[in-house]
């Protein structure tokens, strides 16, 4: 989002530009990449920076040095600085003289493997893909990506994609041909900087009980019929029942399908996990 003052100065509101990750040694380079201009001429020129602040109390600039590099505006931030910041991210008012925007730094420790998370994928209308919100204060994003496997293998890159959302997510979504050979019950481990994800693949639709890839008021009835433990059940079954991802399948489930049946209420939302 863009708010101008006047034509001389650009204030970025809810826009982060850059996201630098600091893993506990050394300095920490981050590239201003904006791609707007105004009145013609670049407006993250090295000189130009007028000030950063934290929590609105300026940065000395004792901790930083900005500079050009190839054209591009670079801001490092020097260890003995990053050391005091708190972990997960930290917002920083960058102030140049015709631009204002935040730049987050994310600190994480060496130790991160204990933030983890367990979600499975179902198929959507766009097919087969997981929407990731984040992993405690250190968010799952693009940037922070490191490898992905399935049972123990690693992953060909040409198999899926990967795409930023909202501010801190990203959204991954699985190549259709790659999809037909996988099983359900099968792990994919996705590790980043800040954590590991672990998806476990689910060959069907949130709410698609019968299998024939649409709503409607059989899977309802299936639903209350698995809650009452009159149809024996398998872990699938019930992972594409419980629409409302409680852990359970009870009448609710059943009440929600039914109100997608009739249009109540939008299609589950298979793909946003919010931690």
């Amino acid at each position: 989002m863009y708010a101008s003052a006047d034509d001389n100065r650009i204030i970025i509101k809810d826009l982060v530009i850059s996201f630098p990750v600091w893993t506990g040694k050394g300095d920490c380079e981050t590239e201003i990449d904006l791609p707007e201009s105004v009145n013609g001429r670049e407006f993250v020129k090295a000189d130009e920076l007028e000030n950063l602040m934290l929590s609105g109390k300026p940065i000395g600039k004792e901790n930083y040095t900005v500079y050009e590099k190839e054209g591009k505006t670079f801001i490092s931030f020097k260890e003995e600085y990053l050391k005091t910041l708190n972990e997960g991210n930290s917002f920083i008012d960058v102030i140049f003289k015709r631009v204002d925007f935040d730049l987050a730094v994310l600190k994480v420790t060496e130790d991160y493997s204990s933030n983890e998370m367990k979600i499975n994928m179902l198929k959507t209308d766009e097919g087969f893909s997981v929407r990731f919100a984040g992993i405690n204060e250190a968010a799952v994003r693009k940037d922070l990506f490191v490898s992905m496997t399935k049972n123990g293998e690693k992953v060909d890159e040409k198999m899926y994609d990967i795409t930023y959302y909202y501010r801190f997510g990203m959204n991954v979504k699985f190549n259709d041909e790659y999809v037909k050979t996988l099983k359900s019950g099968d792990v994919f481990v996705l590790e980043f900087l800040t954590g590991k994800v672990y998806i476990t693949f689910i060959n069907g639709r949130l709410g698609d009980l019968n299998s024939d890839d649409k709503i409607s008021a059989a899977d309802a009835r299936l639903a209350l019929r698995l809650a009452a433990k009159l149809d024996s059940s398998t872990r699938e079954l019930d992972v594409i029942a419980d629409v409302d991802k409680n852990g359970a399948v009870n009448a609710s489930d059943a009440r929600s399908i039914l109100r997608v049946t009739a249009k109540l209420q939008t299609v589950f939302d298979s793909v946003d996990t919010n931690i």
